[in-house]
């Protein structure tokens, strides 16, 4: 512990952070605040249940990766959040208040910032509500020689926010990256003022960056991209949880399903034709057998064809949202998963789909597109689609379906076993932590 006697001047654009005349101890652990999405389960389900494009998966990627921080840190996180709301009209509320909460009842202060949800509104009154909290929250925590802020995605006012904070009253910021801006609203329409304004934002966002201390991305190219060789990086693609039912658990229910005859295709996620919706339900319609069957689950603009499918071929169940706990029991009945993403779209480089960790966990075989983000590690553990037309599609899913029960419980009991011990959060959140001590 050392003890300093500071004072506080400025010159011109130098800074001297301190208290004048006070005696501070300093301590030397890190401290961790998390600024992002982290809210209330409550809030979360209000927010799914009303929003056209509710972040199901981000949510879920959050509380892993803030899990497996708080186990290596020993200790609860700090956060400060904004509702992860669509702008109003999509969303029809308007204002989102302020919310102070715990999130473990060991400690941990949080907040849920107040924001008006009306285009560039929403920017600046984010902007502003995170900076009087950030900084509030600095100067609560001064005795900290070491202070990190962890920002969750690309959002300027959370990056302008967390920058300004620190420069008056000291820390570092690191960023963790689960999408690129530039490919965050596939599927949806923007007029040319929005498009105009997000092209902005891009150019704001790539600046702040090269400000920050650190940059956790999913994939190995935004890393390079972003980084650009100057800023610290690391790859974390995602988590998954420890506990859960038992591997022979795990797959008792697809196996029964299967013994029953039934051959059970699944996709859960966005549904939107660059996801590979189409071409899902495009290959489906070449597969004749009356015992298969196509579940789909999610939201998006694809929703009314899939139901026009739905009434054309009653093989195809469109399910809508799905609780997480109701979807992964409705997950590992399924004979085969399916992550059906084109690969030659620009943005599959910067793109992990979580729904493949997802999918892995269930023990259930997984058929994927093999996606540039998704490292090579995982293709022992994979079906992959090589052949991305409807008839290639076809006639994979009916290869994988006619394996013998034996064979398909084994690859994915492979699989699930690879994701359990590889890719926890708590190893997950260790590697995480220990890059943040570094930054």
């Amino acid at each position: 512990m050392t003890i300093y006697f500071m004072s506080q001047r400025a010159h011109g654009h130098r800074r001297e952070f301190s208290m004048l005349h006070e005696k501070t101890f300093f301590t030397d652990d890190v401290k961790v605040l998390f600024l992002g999405y982290a809210i209330p389960e409550v809030m979360l389900a209000e927010i799914t249940a009303k929003d056209p494009y509710p972040q199901i998966q981000g949510s879920r990627l959050i509380w892993m990766i803030l899990k497996g921080l708080e186990k290596s840190k020993g200790a609860p996180i700090d956060l400060i959040s904004a509702v992860p709301a669509s702008e109003y009209p999509k969303n029809r509320k308007i204002f989102f208040g302020y919310h102070r909460w715990k999130h473990d009842s060991e400690g941990g202060d949080d907040y849920v910032i107040p924001y008006v949800n009306i285009i560039i509104i929403k920017h600046i009154t984010r902007l502003l509500s995170s900076f009087v909290l950030v900084s509030r929250w600095l100067i609560r925590n001064r005795k900290h020689s070491d202070k990190k802020i962890l920002i969750y995605a690309l959002h300027s006012p959370f990056l302008i926010s967390a920058l300004l904070a620190t420069y008056f009253w000291g820390g570092k910021i690191i960023v963790f990256i689960p999408d690129m801006p530039a490919f965050m609203d596939l599927g949806i329409n923007r007029n040319a003022f929005i498009k105009i304004a997000k092209k902005i934002d891009i150019f704001i966002i790539g600046r702040l960056l090269q400000s920050t201390a650190g940059i956790i991305a999913i994939t190995e190219h935004m890393a390079k991209d972003v980084a650009r060789g100057h800023i610290p990086s690391m790859v974390m693609e995602g988590a998954v949880p420890t506990e859960g039912a038992l591997e022979e658990e795990a797959d008792s229910a697809g196996s029964s399903n299967m013994a029953s005859g039934e051959k059970i295709i699944t996709y859960a996620g966005g549904l939107f034709e660059e996801y590979g919706v189409k071409l899902l339900l495009d290959a489906f319609a070449l597969i004749s057998g009356e015992e298969y069957r196509l579940w789909l689950f999610g939201k998006g603009e694809m929703e009314g064809d899939i139901k026009a499918s739905a009434v054309r071929d009653p093989r195809i169940i469109f399910w809508g949202m799905v609780q997480n706990p109701e979807l992964l029991d409705l997950e590992a009945l399924s004979t085969v998963l399916i992550n059906s993403r084109l690969s030659g779209a620009e943005f599959t480089k910067y793109s992990f789909p979580s729904k493949v960790l997802e999918y892995m966990m269930t023990g259930r075989p997984v058929i994927t597109t093999m996606l540039p983000g998704i490292p090579r590690e995982y293709r022992e553990y994979l079906f992959i689609l090589q052949d991305e037309t409807p008839l290639g599609l076809a006639k994979l899913l009916q290869e994988v379906c006619e394996k013998p029960l034996a064979e398909l419980s084994e690859i994915g009991q492979r699989a699930r076993s690879f994701v359990l011990r590889e890719k926890n959060y708590l190893r997950q959140g260790e590697r995480m932590f220990q890059f943040i001590q570094s930054c």
